[in-house]
């Protein structure tokens, strides 16, 4: 039950939070929307006219990955630290629900209304630039999506552990998101540069859009869907242990209340 009451506030708090930044959603939609048209055009010079439909396809499928990713992690960054400037952190981390309960739910919500937002997004480019088939169906589109948002997240967890006890370090989860978009191969498949790419594996959204990229020759169900999915295990355990150890720490040296 509490979970539920949880999940409501969440909800009903993003929700106001899109109501008084309307203008903010609108504005997000045209500036990246462009950004990518743009791109794609670079793209286009580049080849000289031998970018696919589909190679667009898979360029805009895994800017749309990296840009929830992107929306999720500094937002949950953004809270920790507008609460900490509020002085509201240490009423969460000190209160009676565990603040692994509230953050989850926070997530979760987070990545639905992301998703939403990126639905939308990605309706209006496909009827911009156009679009082509890929080799995997709509279920396995959305399991990719959660398990590579779920590595990504994790990362927001381990700086908000670092938040909680070093402070003033949310400037390195927007450094962390924007460079996400490049090393992993999102926009441009790394497979002129083999040792990067198999570096950008080990990455957060790496093998997600990996796996985008080469759909026609894979599948969910052997070892890449695997490696997909104890990629993201991984991450998760390493995000929830620096969480955990950075609550555990901020509580010894009394640092929740300081800002």
């Amino acid at each position: 039950m509490d979970m539920l009451r949880i999940l409501y506030a969440e909800m009903r708090r993003e929700a106001h939070y899109l109501r008084a930044y309307r203008l903010e959603f609108v504005g997000d939609l045209l500036l990246f929307g462009l950004g990518f048209v743009l791109l794609s055009g670079l793209f286009q010079i580049v080849a000289q006219g031998d970018y696919s439909t589909q190679q667009q396809t898979l360029s805009m499928l895994g800017f749309l990955l990296w840009r929830a990713a992107d929306g999720c992690m500094l937002r949950l960054m953004g809270s920790a630290v507008e609460e900490s400037q509020w002085g509201t952190l240490e009423q969460i981390w000190m209160g009676g629900v565990s603040p692994a309960i509230i953050l989850i739910m926070r997530t979760v919500v987070l990545c639905l209304f992301w998703g939403v937002r990126v639905a939308i997004l990605g309706a209006i480019l496909a009827l911009w630039v156009g679009v082509e088939g890929i080799g995997v169906s709509w279920l396995e589109l959305l399991i990719i999506f959660v398990l590579s948002l779920g590595s990504a997240i994790s990362v927001a967890y381990l700086l908000i552990g670092f938040q909680l006890v070093h402070k003033q370090i949310s400037s390195l989860m927007l450094a962390i998101s924007t460079s996400l978009l490049f090393v992993t191969g999102a926009l441009v498949p790394l497979t002129h540069v083999p040792m990067w790419e198999r570096l950008a594996l080990l990455l957060p959204l790496g093998p997600g859009i990996r796996f985008l990229q080469q759909s026609d020759n894979h599948s969910l169900v052997g070892w890449d869907g695997l490696w997909l999915l104890g990629h993201t295990a991984i991450y998760l355990a390493l995000g929830f242990y620096a969480l955990k150890r950075g609550q555990r720490r901020a509580r010894q040296l009394g640092s929740l209340a300081h800002y």
